[in-house]
């Protein structure tokens, strides 16, 4: 193990290493790399952050070695992905045996391997399917989460509110389930030319209820105090009233004590 891990943290900034090394995502320096490697190993944690800025040390010195000492609970690749797509199937809340973005970076979800995680699930008593209401596929939640579930269909006291989503949330990880259960069809253009965005740069869904009623984009101005409301799009009717009590709550998170309205 680096003797320059063995009793404080370390950022890829402090080794110094910064050749390009192909990596996952991007190109990124070899001091990246070698961290994220080691870290990816269990070898090393991420002890803290300083900005964006990622300070590392040793496992040891930061879980407690009777559990660093037990035996991996996963001791088969497929073991492991089963864990995994019950780990993204409860995330998400139910997902059907489809290519799906909310398995990325799982290993062996295509020739079959998705499938055969599905059956062993549901063979083992993880998951129990779920029938909605026109659509034909066949769609899975964790059966711990049943009891919530006919919890919530016998309830019928809810008083629905208005939430943003935010673009990554995992509600949204699979966009083509999103479209199928509820008809909205949302694209993160973030990453979109200008020129190509249909909304705008930083658009989060609108959730009212049971229903995604629309988008809007808001930008933070800290300085000034103001959350800036620059665009609204809804899905058919508006909820103007609950959109406004909505974007009040958002800009005390942010720590804005205005909303202005540029639309």
């Amino acid at each position: 193990m680096p003797c320059w891990l063995s009793a404080r943290t370390a950022s890829a900034r402090d080794l110094g290493m910064n050749e390009k090394a192909s990596w996952y995502w991007s190109d990124s320096t070899l001091s990246r790399a070698v961290l994220e490697t080691l870290y990816f190993r269990g070898d090393l944690c991420i002890h803290h952050k300083q900005g964006t800025n990622k300070r590392y040390a040793l496992a040891q010195n930061c879980i407690p070695a009777d559990i660093l000492a037990r035996e991996d609970p996963n001791p088969t690749d497929a073991a492991f992905r089963n864990w995994l797509m019950l780990r993204r199937i409860g995330a998400v809340g139910m997902l059907w045996d489809k290519g799906s973005d909310a398995f990325l970076c799982i290993r062996d979800m295509k020739d079959g391997g998705r499938s055969e995680g599905f059956g062993a699930l549901i063979a083992n008593g993880d998951l129990v399917e779920i029938v909605v209401e026109g659509i034909s596929e066949r769609l899975y939640a964790r059966s711990e989460s049943e009891p919530h579930l006919r919890e919530i269909l016998a309830d019928d006291s809810y008083t629905p509110r208005m939430e943003l989503v935010a673009p990554l949330d995992c509600l949204l990880w699979d966009r083509k389930l999103i479209q199928k259960l509820f008809g909205f069809s949302y694209t993160w253009e973030i990453y979109a030319p200008a020129a190509k965005r249909q909304y705008g740069y930083y658009v989060l869904p609108l959730l009212y209820g049971e229903s995604f009623v629309g988008r809007v984009e808001t930008v933070a101005e800290r300085k000034t105090g103001v959350l800036r409301v620059k665009g609204v799009w809804w899905e058919g009717r508006s909820y103007k009233t609950e959109l406004k009590r909505c974007l009040k709550r958002f800009a005390a998170f942010n720590e804005c004590g205005e909303v202005v309205w540029d639309v």
